[in-house]
């Protein structure tokens, strides 16, 4: 499992697969142990949702502001994709 910035095309790798995502019921889903990204509940209407990289994902570049620009950050929509075959 991996977490990708669109803007700056890095790659950050999970260094436990079993905390890769996580959800809980009073937010969206959570990647990594730390919650090195979390999608907060409502997040299209607060700043709730966070990214406390680098925890349990790491490569160059990691920072809690290189995925949304700052730790904190709304989101007005968002998809989360599953690999399908191959390597896992």
């Amino acid at each position: 499992m991996a977490v990708y910035t669109i803007r700056c095309y890095d790659i950050f790798t999970a260094d436990q697969i079993l905390f890769n995502i996580n959800v809980l019921c009073s937010c969206g889903p959570i990647f990594g142990a730390g919650a090195d990204l979390l999608i907060a509940s409502n997040c299209n209407t607060n700043m709730d949702s966070y990214s406390n990289l680098p925890h349990s994902y790491d490569g160059d570049n990691a920072s809690c502001s290189i995925l949304m620009g700052d730790y904190n950050f709304s989101v007005i929509d968002y998809e989360v994709f599953t690999p399908v075959g191959g390597k896992q």
